[in-house]
């Protein structure tokens, strides 16, 4: 039916001497909804939590990903953060892809080191 109505228009535009603007039909369109994984945990993903000195990366893996997946980065960077009550977190950037947030990049502050685990100092070296 639709098909129909398109092709109508296109000649009584036709007989009128308009150009009719290009159609689309439903068909080309293709898929509306996202693919919502089946069962059996397919729905699972994983998100990466990656040290790089100074700032964290906190990104998705490509299989599966959903709808929310802001919320569930911003839960992995907290978590990340709680772990680590030495760092002060300076500043967050969300990165996007085709207008959806994919990764995090957090930069902080270190304000306790851990102490150096190796040879100690001799006191015959220093005296």
């Amino acid at each position: 039916m639709q098909d129909f109505i398109v092709q109508d228009r296109i000649q009584s535009d036709q007989k009128l001497g308009l150009k009719s603007a290009p159609t689309i039909s439903i068909k080309d369109r293709g898929v509306a909804m996202k693919h919502k994984p089946g069962g059996n945990g397919s729905g699972k993903f994983e998100i990466g939590q990656h040290d790089m000195g100074g700032w964290v990366r906190i990104c998705a893996g490509p299989q599966n990903l959903p709808d929310d997946l802001p919320v569930y980065l911003s839960q992995a960077l907290s978590d990340w953060f709680r772990q680590r009550p030495h760092f002060h977190l300076r500043c967050v950037a969300p990165i996007q892809k085709d207008g959806n947030t994919v990764e995090l990049h957090a930069w902080y502050d270190a304000h306790l080191f851990q102490a150096l685990k190796g040879p100690q100092p001799s006191e015959e070296a220093s005296g």
